[in-house]
């Protein structure tokens, strides 16, 4: 996401997308928590996804 769309973004709205994010990283957590080579492939996907 660039700068310009978060300034554009309501605060409810970028609200909205955190809560999102928190969410799919919780669920990342769990999913570290149980196993699973799921969850590896997550982390590196997320890891691309943040860093890019």
């Amino acid at each position: 996401m660039t700068r310009k769309k978060v300034e554009e973004m309501t605060e409810q709205e970028l609200l909205r997308h955190i809560a999102k994010e928190l969410g799919t990283i919780r669920t990342l957590i769990e999913w570290v928590l149980g196993g699973g080579i799921g969850a590896l492939f997550f982390l590196i996907y997320l890891s691309i996804r943040l860093l890019a």
